[in-house]
């Protein structure tokens, strides 16, 4: 697998956020300022921090307000691509439409744009199609686990499970080939025929991960940069 300057980071950033729309209802979601600065400038800034220079950022509810961001001003060293739906299209909707416009594409990093994973990216094997980062049940904060593991595979997505996202998931294109199902859709469900044929993997992260769903989360995020960013 290349270096992360090689690999392109793929943002979902077109979240509403309607559980903080009492903070800043004139914002998108992951545009919600957290001491100063949006959500998405610290998540992006801590994956230039550890070498990828290569964003597609998803949008849809917004858009413009992400899309207008001066992106190049604060990381001259990166380079920032947009696609915005015109219609919702769901996260696995928005992945597989962003997949048949860069061809060039085999694989990326899929990054939830409400939720930071502190610790570094795992290298992707080869003889996966699909690989989950995940938390361990007592690294959890106010959710529950939603992957269902087969040794080490992920072969489902559902409530009580034994893992939880971390939202960050590799995908390669012959994954996504694998869904004939209908958009709008989920990553769970895009990656669900390649689920079922254990095609996709997954690697247990220390620590925990950080969003802003909700105001109680939030709150914590902005604890956690005041400490490490």
């Amino acid at each position: 697998m290349n270096g992360p300057s090689e690999i392109t980071l793929v943002i979902l950033a077109g979240g509403k956020g309607m559980r903080l729309k009492e903070l800043e209802p004139n914002r998108p979601k992951p545009m919600i300022l957290v001491k100063g600065k949006p959500f998405l400038h610290w998540l992006v800034q801590h994956y230039v921090t550890l070498g990828f220079r290569k964003f597609i950022l998803s949008t849809c509810h917004m858009a413009e307000i992400i899309e207008n961001y001066e992106w190049s001003g604060f990381f001259p060293e990166a380079t920032f691509s947009f696609e915005r739906e015109t219609t919702p299209l769901g996260t696995g909707g928005a992945v597989r439409a962003i997949f048949s416009k860069w061809q060039s594409l085999s694989g990326a990093w899929i990054i939830n744009g409400d939720t930071l994973l502190p610790q570094p990216l795992p290298a992707f094997p080869d003889n996966l199609e699909a690989l989950y980062t995940v938390l361990a049940p007592d690294q959890l904060f106010d959710a529950t686990p939603n992957l269902v593991a087969d040794g080490n595979f992920i072969v489902a997505e559902q409530a009580n499970g034994h893992y939880f996202d971390a939202g960050a998931l590799y995908m390669t294109r012959r994954a996504i080939n694998r869904y004939k199902g209908k958009v709008p859709c989920s990553t769970h469900a895009l990656l669900a025929p390649a689920m079922e044929l254990k095609h996709v993997g997954y690697r247990l992260v220390p620590g925990t991960c950080y969003d802003i769903g909700t105001p109680e989360r939030y709150k914590r995020f902005e604890k956690f940069l005041g400490g490490s960013i």
